[in-house]
């Protein structure tokens, strides 16, 4: 293409950046990316994100930082995707300080947030063993009008049984229940193993009734 003097466009960049990112060749990706900037070409919210994406799945979130600031500082967009990335890039290192300082950098610059943004917190935060912090952080999701799912609640509820946090637990449980999300397999398998683990027997049994009520077979493992 260059040598038949057509100028790659963004569109051109974006597929080759989201095709040598899907390779995993990120080094690629990140060198045309570069390429791209140098050429005097605005990169779109679609090739940042897939270039922010691309190198915290390497587990490069500070790189992604400077990458984040350099696109801020040259007045290009970034969008909800991006925020999200960037703090899920730094909660899989286990650096929530520093996740939950980009989520009050999103806050401030009228960034809008989605349930996903709260997910990566909370798994975040409850991976850490910060329950208070997941807990409030889901009471604000949901004070703010967005509805946790199903992914949030049993994140959640994995940290609260982890943290030995059973009955909060088990009014999490009731509240799905009684107005949503419906809990699914995983979530009444997290609940039985994490009461089970903490000689909760008589929640155990309860728990599991309300498992064959909903339909949900229990898994049945046989040692031969």
């Amino acid at each position: 293409m260059v040598g038949n003097s057509i100028s790659p466009d963004v569109t051109t960049y974006d597929s080759l950046i989201q095709g040598l990112s899907c390779m995993g060749r990120w080094e690629e990706s990140t060198r045309l990316f570069n390429e791209m900037v140098s050429n005097g070409i605005s990169p779109d919210a679609v090739t940042i994100n897939i270039t922010m994406d691309t190198l915290c799945k390497e587990g490069m979130a500070e790189k992604v930082h400077e990458l984040f600031d350099v696109v801020i500082q040259r007045g290009g967009k970034l969008n909800t995707i991006s925020y999200n990335i960037l703090m899920d890039g730094y909660s899989l290192q286990g650096k929530m300080d520093i996740a939950m300082e980009v989520f009050k950098s999103m806050v401030a610059d009228s960034i809008e947030h989605d349930v996903y943004t709260y997910d990566v917190l909370i798994n975040g935060v409850c991976k850490s063993r910060r329950i208070n912090e997941a807990i409030r952080l889901f009471q604000e999701m949901r004070h703010k009008g967005l509805v946790p799912n199903i992914i949030t609640c049993n994140t959640l509820l994995g940290g609260l049984l982890v943290a030995s946090n059973a009955q909060v637990a088990l009014t999490l449980i009731n509240e799905m229940e009684a107005s949503g999300p419906s809990p699914n397999r995983i979530t009444y398998i997290t609940l039985l193993d994490g009461l089970y683990k903490r000689n909760y027997i008589g929640e155990v049994m309860n728990v599991f009734q309300a498992m064959v009520n909903s339909n949900f077979q229990p898994c049945m493992h046989q040692n031969l």
